[in-house]
């Protein structure tokens, strides 16, 4: 008998380094993560992961500049959540520069297509499905040369099951304010209402197809 030819699933997946992994009671086994995948496969990771460090540095230093900005003056007692929220602005802003990064390097058909949804996706969910997927590349995997001798981003954490966004914004957050010498500690509530499985309005495909 012939073997039998793989599915599209699996041919949509294979070698395709923005397909999503999946970590049980956090992630839906079936999402808009593998739709972006799949409009992005044709998407070249290496020069956008190795583009990611030095973005997220430089928004990182934005942030710790803009919080100062805004500290500056008698503040008593200094709310440290402060940062959270300027460091959430950079991806609710229409200039996103993680969307911006994406959409520079999609030529296809269908990334064009990814790229005309990309100022209507949530930036905050879509910044964590881009780190997903460095990370899953960067650390996962030793057939990727082109970071060798760049500084990865931060991403280690003792908890390794939370979202490599919660992940990289906590490590930030403990640096600045310790690097200010501030005791900070996250708080529990710091992302609350930011739902990660879900990256769009209820209407966003229904919409670009009329």
């Amino acid at each position: 008998m012939p073997e039998a030819s793989n599915s599209l699933w699996d041919t949509l997946q294979q070698g395709n380094r923005w397909w999503p992994s999946y970590q049980n009671n956090r992630d839906d086994p079936l999402s808009w993560r593998h739709a972006a995948a799949i409009m992005l496969r044709t998407v070249d990771h290496e020069p956008v992961f190795a583009a990611l460090p030095a973005l997220f540095w430089e928004l990182d230093d934005l942030t710790g500049e803009q919080v100062c900005h805004r500290l500056s003056g008698p503040i008593s007692p200094i709310d440290h959540s402060i940062w959270i929220e300027v460091w959430l602005e950079h991806f609710t802003s229409w200039n996103d520069p993680v969307k911006q990064l994406i959409e520079q390097h999609c030529i296809a058909p269908d990334a064009r297509q990814f790229a005309d949804l990309l100022t209507r996706l949530d930036g905050i969910a879509f910044a964590d499905f881009v780190l997903a997927a460095y990370e899953q590349t960067i650390f996962m995997s030793s057939t990727d040369n082109f970071a060798a001798g760049a500084d990865p981003l931060p991403l280690l954490s003792a908890d390794l099951t939370a979202r490599p966004f919660l992940r990289l914004s906590r490590n930030y957050f403990l640096r600045f304010w310790s690097e200010l010498g501030e005791t900070a500690t996250l708080p529990d509530d710091a992302f609350d209402g930011i739902d990660f499985n879900r990256c769009g309005g209820p209407a966003l495909m229904l919409e670009h197809g009329r």
